[in-house]
């Protein structure tokens, strides 16, 4: 690209249009990289600590009041889940694993 393209292009367009234009974009990667990992999940393709799962779950894109948005993404399914210093394994059923 040219310089000179680029120096048009930066003077045209504003510092602060140009800096929602990067925070829209990389929101939008966050969320269909959430959208993937939860389609993992629910195909059972992909395990998760419960850290990992509740970092997912309780992600937030900064507006307050509004609802978590992995939770608008819910689904059906089994879960298990492990206790080490017990030895033993929980099955569970849920109608909203997310939730």
């Amino acid at each position: 690209m040219d310089i000179s393209i680029f120096c048009l292009i930066f003077l045209v367009i504003p510092i602060n249009t140009i800096c929602i234009i990067i925070l829209l974009y990389s929101i939008h990667r966050k969320k269909v990289e959430i959208n993937k990992k939860i389609e993992k999940l629910s195909s059972g393709v992909e395990e998760y600590t419960p850290e990992e799962f509740f970092k997912l779950r309780n992600y937030s894109f900064g507006v307050r009041d509004k609802q978590k948005y992995a939770l608008t993404m819910n689904f059906t399914g089994v879960y298990i889940i492990f206790n080490k210093t017990k030895n033993m394994y929980y099955v569970g059923q849920a109608h909203k694993i997310l939730v």
